[in-house]
């Protein structure tokens, strides 16, 4: 597991590069902040990962185009991909993605 920390538009994110995925985004306190137990390096896809983050922050980005393996729950997983298909731009209520994910009572839980 590999893990490197940028300053960002939004804050300071950690990103998590696991077999070849994408597996994990923090929001940090601090660039020193993050999970133990990890190797801090900047690796080539963990660096794709903040230049595509980049660009998206800047508006040049609309798609994402990396390998992504989030870890979770079925539960989490399934609204991480409702979000995924919310449109550039626009936005959902939580009700609206928990209806999406036929939890509809699980509003609470998707924000």
């Amino acid at each position: 597991m590999f893990y490197y920390s940028y300053e960002t538009p939004i804050g300071i994110l950690g990103i998590e590069e696991n077999e070849g995925f994408i597996t994990r985004l923090d929001f940090l306190k601090d660039k020193n902040e993050g999970p133990a137990q990890k190797t801090i390096t900047e690796t080539p896809l963990i660096k794709k990962a903040y230049e595509q983050l980049t660009e998206y922050f800047q508006g040049k980005r609309r798609v994402f185009e990396l390998p992504l393996k989030p870890m979770g729950t079925d539960f989490q997983k399934k609204v991480w991909e409702a979000l995924i298909a919310i449109d550039y731009g626009k936005t959902k209520t939580y009700k609206a993605i928990a209806e999406r994910v036929e939890s509809p009572k699980a509003f609470r839980a998707v924000g």
